[in-house]
């Protein structure tokens, strides 16, 4: 079923996103934080959806440190709604999404101005495994 793309991202969405981000590390045999680290930068188009693409890349953290990024991003659609971040030195793990419900297990910290609820999962012991898990379970939510 094909939902209709309006800047309002549902639980259907991020399913599909969760799953096309675990696609791709598939695709790229990108099974650990070495792995991902090699790929750095790494920018592809999103498997079956345009304008959609994944990105793999360096950014910063709350902590102010250096944190990989998976991220699906929707150009059209007011950016990123599904983002994993592993900190390179602080020993962490966040999946962050947007969506229309709150999703359990997150915690909500805002919304954008489409009126999605921000939301984050914060894996203080966390790395590339347990982001790659969380994906999993996102792209296994009931709709």
């Amino acid at each position: 079923m094909v939902t209709e793309r309006t800047n309002r991202f549902t639980i259907l969405d991020i399913k599909r996103y969760a799953g096309a981000l675990l696609d791709v590390l598939k695709q790229e045999r990108i099974t650990s934080l070495t792995d991902l680290g090699a790929r750095i930068p790494f920018r592809c188009k999103a498997p079956s959806t345009f304008p959609d693409f994944v990105v793999l890349d360096m950014g910063t953290s709350a902590k102010g440190t250096s944190a990989y990024l998976i991220d699906y991003i929707c150009p059209d659609r007011g950016g990123v709604p599904l983002e994993g971040r592993i900190g390179t030195s602080t020993g962490y793990a966040e999946v962050i999404l947007k969506a229309d419900k709150i999703i359990a297990g997150y915690e909500r910290w805002g919304i954008d101005s489409f009126g999605n609820i921000r939301q984050d999962k914060k894996m203080p012991n966390g790395g590339f495994d347990n982001v790659l898990e969380e994906f999993r379970r996102l792209r296994n939510l009931p709709d």
